[in-house]
């Protein structure tokens, strides 16, 4: 089956990256506020960026430059390798969406070192 891929811009300059399996799916995990420094890698080129915030589901990544091409992964120290795709992206943001749910317990070690105090 091939995938079509399309990319079209909403309001507030924000472009979607979808394609047709998950066009006008919505988020549906809670959203955590963190702030970790990762290394984002596709056809093995690095890139430094700050993960925003996070899901089981996914990432809100802040990147200063255009997002790599394709499937990514996401490096952090200290835990597991994380592989996605880029499934929208702003001027200074792109989210990303992971090919496997992050497990409750490393989600909660990632908050634990990582999230943002109030």
């Amino acid at each position: 089956m091939m995938r079509h891929r399309s990319a079209t811009k909403a309001s507030g300059d924000i472009e979607f990256i979808s394609d047709d399996r998950r066009a006008g799916r919505r988020r549906s995990c809670h959203r955590i506020p963190v702030d970790a420094l990762v290394t984002l890698n596709a056809d093995s080129r690095g890139i430094e960026a700050t993960v925003c915030d996070v899901s089981e589901g996914g990432l809100r990544i802040a990147l200063h430059g255009p997002p790599p091409p394709g499937p990514i992964t996401v490096k952090m120290v200290g835990f597991p390798i994380f592989a996605g795709e880029v499934r929208w992206r702003d001027s200074d943001h792109i989210g990303v969406e992971l090919g496997q749910p992050i497990s409750t317990d490393i989600l909660a070690a990632w908050v634990r070192v990582h999230g943002k105090r109030s």
